[in-house]
């Protein structure tokens, strides 16, 4: 059974709830706040015994959106992409240079076993829980 979130919405909880019922077996569950860079951080890695419960977060650079091959992916606890995220709009241009324009993403609610950035995002804020097993 699992611990269940303490406080927090309806939606919330079952996130939470649903997202601990992946991992069979004594779970460790562990608050969790991180603001920094994706580069090297512990969200690239995949293990089938760690998922992510990401109740408010933001990926967020500043980039050139003429370039298409941008894309963020979200893998569920199967390693499988679950979310595909690509920024639909457009970059300005000028007769000197191009614009660039802020692209923030700010999922809240979401669970997720790893993150892969193709150059659209560099910087991440995840406020909720990382959940283990041994």
């Amino acid at each position: 059974m699992a611990y269940g979130l303490v406080g927090g919405s309806v939606s919330e909880k079952l996130l939470f709830n649903h997202a601990s019922s992946l991992l069979v077996g004594v779970q460790t569950i562990v608050p969790l706040f991180y603001q920094g860079v994706i580069a090297n951080s512990e969200f690239l890695i995949y293990s089938a015994k760690k998922i992510y419960v990401l109740l408010d977060g933001e990926f967020s650079q500043i980039v050139d959106l003429s370039d298409d091959t941008n894309s963020l992916k979200i893998y569920n606890e199967a390693n499988v992409v679950s979310m595909y995220i690509k920024n639909g709009s457009y970059a300005i241009t000028s007769t000197d240079d191009n614009l660039y324009i802020p692209s923030n993403y700010c999922p809240k609610n979401i669970y997720f076993s790893r993150i892969i950035n193709d150059n659209l995002y560099s910087y991440f804020k995840f406020i909720g829980y990382k959940i283990t097993i041994p």
